[in-house]
């Protein structure tokens, strides 16, 4: 694609509006880039628990000053965090706040809190591209491609687009002003990009019909590296004490809106010997949700909720699992063609994958064979193909 001499003085920059910890699509791209002898770093947000520099595998990482509350979806300045050990809400600021949603314009103050961390944000990036001089930029999704394509537009430098979901249509709503922007934004931006990269084949050939691309979008699945045993100290097994008597029933990823585990929770009360784990980053709503539904059921025994771990990790870690189910809902076009890193990481722990019938997802799993399919608007068809699994387990293996 892009022909170098010598890789050694040419420097990529990735571009990515998180804290890059548990983007693996993100890390193993940074990775590999590196390994050939290119120069990396990861322009990423700010997190508490992670320095602001470092270096992991000859990719470096510089996390800007900005953080995202992954609990409440705010956005907020790391500087506002406190202020003489005082909390940086004082009186005249609730009270401002209190007006504001008084006069009904909360959303016109949303908007430019929001606008102004996307600008303080691409300020920063902006900063370190110019400072660095990088010979190509990665941009990962959407909000990153603006100032990406602003940079290699003035000092002529090279970009690739990666597009980790169907950005118009996405599991996401926006007010008309903020979806309108978006649009706009893709459809201008994207035709100065030099290469772009997707998640599945559906998503490229949506992206060149309908933005007319010369060439279809680069499919790069979510693929986690083959199993390399690092002798973690616990299995999810071990880790929630199930002796091997019984059977689990393994959800990885965003604990989230419309992945569907509300009908697995009422599934598996069904199902004797069988206990779910739901495994990965979660909105502190849902999960209080479904906690109480668990704890409606009387399901405290046979449902848990555990924190995420490193994505190089996660493979080796769900291996003691039986079945892993990917229950994701049918709601937007970016989830029927989505191929997300939960598929492969559960096909390279050599779990058999019950996955819901949606377009990609199911093309994949009836040409490997690796599990089975089922219809996600038929709670009894899930609980069948579960069992049905679980009596054959080595069939989809």
């Amino acid at each position: 694609m892009f022909k170098v001499k010598d890789s050694s003085k040419f420097e990529v920059i990735v571009i990515v509006f998180n804290s890059c910890i548990f983007d693996n699509r993100v890390i193993k791209s940074a990775e590999s880039v590196a390994k050939s002898g290119y120069k990396v770093r990861v322009l990423a947000l700010q997190d508490n628990n992670r320095p602001d520099i470092e270096s992991i595998n000859n990719v470096n990482y510089i996390r800007l000053g900005i953080k995202i509350n992954s609990q409440s979806g705010k956005y907020k300045h790391e500087k506002n965090k406190k202020i003489n050990g005082k909390k940086s809400i004082f009186f005249w600021k609730k009270f401002l706040l209190k007006i504001i949603e008084c006069l009904k314009i909360k959303f016109i103050f949303k908007l430019l809190k929001y606008s102004y961390v996307v600008i303080n944000y691409y300020s920063k990036v902006l900063f370190h591209l110019i400072r660095e001089s990088p010979e190509l930029i990665h941009a990962h999704d959407l909000i990153t491609l603006p100032v990406a394509v602003f940079y290699s537009f003035i000092f002529r430098k090279k970009i690739i687009y990666d597009s980790h979901e169907l950005e118009m249509h996405r599991n996401a709503k926006y007010n008309y002003l903020i979806a309108n922007l978006r649009k706009i934004a893709e459809f201008i931006f994207i035709k100065y990009t030099d290469h772009i990269i997707t998640v599945s084949d559906s998503i490229a050939l949506y992206l060149q019909n309908f933005y007319k691309l010369k060439k279809k979008p680069t499919v790069i699945y979510n693929s986690p590296k083959a199993l390399v045993k690092h002798s973690l100290p616990k299995s999810i097994r071990e880790d929630l004490e199930i002796s091997e008597t019984k059977k689990i029933l393994l959800y990885v990823g965003a604990i989230t809106y419309n992945r569907g585990l509300e009908d697995v929770i009422r599934v598996i009360e069904e199902i004797p010997d069988l206990v779910f784990a739901a495994l990965g980053p979660s909105n502190k709503t849902i999960v209080s949700n479904l906690k109480s539904i668990v704890i409606q059921k009387n399901l405290t025994n046979k449902v848990f909720f555990l924190d995420p771990v490193p994505p190089k990790d996660v493979v080796e870690y769900i291996t003691s699992a039986d079945v892993s189910i990917l229950p994701i809902k049918n709601v937007c076009l970016s989830y029927y063609f989505c191929m997300p890193n939960k598929l492969f990481e559960s096909v390279f722990a050599d779990l058999p994958v019950l996955v819901s019938n949606l377009k990609d997802l199911k093309k994949f799993v009836e040409t490997y064979k690796c599990g089975l399919v089922y219809d996600l608007n038929n709670i009894e068809d899930m609980k069948n193909k579960i069992i049905s699994i679980l009596n054959n387990p080595d069939k989809y293996k």
